[in-house]
């Protein structure tokens, strides 16, 4: 089992690492199902914490990322916004918009 990036190899490490990736998924779905009735009220709070969370998702979960690059693909210019916020948490600074 490999054990998560910088987490310098010992197995406290990955395991705060495993919790911290765990803490990440449960924020990101906590947003999206806040978000949900919220987007219908008429200041769209619900549809910037749905954003929210599908970006904190695409972080931390290799099947959220592969569900949002077909997403790119169909609407790419409606999901510009998300690519960058992914790409400023990734810390690829703010013009780069590749490779998500």
């Amino acid at each position: 089992m490999a054990l998560p990036r910088g987490t310098g190899g010992t197995a406290q490490a990955g395991a705060a690492g495993g919790l911290r990736t765990y803490l990440w998924l449960s924020l990101g779905w906590l947003l999206i199902l806040a978000g949900l009735p919220m987007f219908l009220t008429p200041i769209p709070l619900g549809a910037i914490m749905i954003a929210a969370g599908v970006v904190i998702l695409a972080r931390s979960s290799a099947r959220a990322r592969s569900m949002l690059r077909r997403a790119y693909r169909r609407f790419p210019e409606t999901l510009r916004p998300v690519r960058k916020a992914i790409a400023r948490l990734r810390g690829r600074g703010r013009g780069s918009e590749r490779g998500v």
